[in-house]
């Protein structure tokens, strides 16, 4: 039996149209995800950047990105002592990352990153949750949610305190993340 192959412009439309089906309630983000915002180390401070070897990615690289891997290539490469002296963040794989000024949904797939305070990682111990939670922001008008004339941006606590419809069920939650499983391998 042939395996079946899909092109991999398939998976949002396809994880999308389910989420729309399968959806059965509602949730308050801050009820089932911890939210952490990066931090930007101060460019003015070369000990920060010069010779760095740690990947640290800005709201820029989410940018027309759903997925974030080891491949994807970094805004800048910054010291260790940028992040222990900022006390940055690394990026968790299974998560999700969220641009508040572009407003991009991103699946991360790396944990050797570490991000700009203009990005927010949703946390939740259940894999399934977080999945579900990608295509479930995929399907909120976030602009109607944000504010700004010359960019629209969201906050921290404007997200954390946003309703969204939700699947509850693990059953059909685990489609959610064999779809974005699956679109790592192609």
């Amino acid at each position: 039996m042939a395996k079946l192959e899909l092109p991999k412009t398939l998976f949002l439309p396809l994880g999308d149209l389910l989420f729309q089906k399968h959806k059965d309630s509602q949730i308050k983000i801050k009820d089932y995800f911890t939210l952490k915002c990066g931090k930007t180390p101060f460019t003015k401070n070369l000990e920060y950047y010069e010779n760095g070897t740690i990947k640290w990615i800005n709201s820029g690289v989410l940018t027309n990105s759903f997925v974030l891997t080891d491949d994807t290539e970094p805004s800048k490469l910054i010291t260790e002592k940028a992040v222990q002296e900022k006390k940055l963040k690394f990026t968790k794989k299974k998560t999700v990352l969220f641009s508040l000024i572009g407003l991009n949904i991103t699946w991360c797939w790396s944990d050797n990153f570490v991000y700009t305070h203009s990005i927010i990682s949703f946390e939740n111990e259940k894999e399934l949750n977080c999945a579900t939670l990608f295509f479930a922001l995929r399907q909120v008008n976030l602009k109607k949610h944000a504010s700004g004339c010359v960019f629209q941006a969201l906050t921290k606590s404007g997200l954390s305190n946003m309703k969204i419809d939700w699947v509850a069920n693990p059953k059909k939650q685990k489609i959610f993340l064999t779809l974005l499983s699956y679109n790592k391998k192609v």
